[in-house]
């Protein structure tokens, strides 16, 4: 699952468990807002948002992203996410048979 800064995955992520991730020197600063709706980076202002992508940061955020805490709590948000999903599909759906069939075909094999 992919988690992204600019619609607050990553922040979301890191509100899980915010310990770990400070071991690689990234912290949420909510005083330093993204987009004008999301905790910042520490230190990262919003018009310097790409050097996240990049060196140093590239490289701290791979490095957590292979720390057992932060997994499980990535694996945690992922579960979290599909639920989302899941009843926003019923939602939309608006019909209890096509939901419970999509659910049988695709959810529940195996």
């Amino acid at each position: 699952m992919q988690f992204a800064l600019h619609v607050g995955k990553i922040q979301e992520w890191i509100k899980l468990n915010p310990l770990p991730w400070k071991k690689y020197g990234i912290e949420l600063d909510t005083s330093n807002r993204y987009f004008d709706k999301f905790d910042g980076i520490k230190v990262v202002g919003f018009n310097e948002i790409d050097k996240l992508r990049w060196g140093i940061w590239a490289t701290s955020f791979f490095n957590a992203s292979t720390n057992e805490e932060i997994i499980i709590s990535q694996v945690s948000l992922a579960k979290q996410y599909l639920q989302r999903h899941i009843i926003g599909l019923k939602s939309r759906l608006k019909n209890d048979s096509f939901y419970n069939r999509f659910i049988e075909d695709y959810y529940k094999k195996g």
